[in-house]
């Protein structure tokens, strides 16, 4: 993934940086590096995003329209 489309995915999962890297259990600075395409990490991590930002567009968060 581009850092452009990591960014897309937190979006559409609404999800800061600081969330990602706390749930990750990164550091502050190895979740920023890997955002701006600065760290390599295992391909899965990238998936895992692209899987739930994917989720996350196809099944929106319920509203509260009546």
């Amino acid at each position: 993934m581009t850092p452009t489309e990591r960014r897309h995915a937190l979006d559409a999962i609404g999800w800061s940086a600081r969330e990602l890297g706390r749930r990750l259990d990164w550091s502050e600075n190895m979740t920023r590096r890997w955002l701006e395409g600065r760290h390599q990490t295992a391909l899965r991590v990238d998936e895992w995003l692209r899987r739930l930002a994917g989720f996350h567009e196809k099944h929106p968060k319920p509203s509260l329209a009546r």
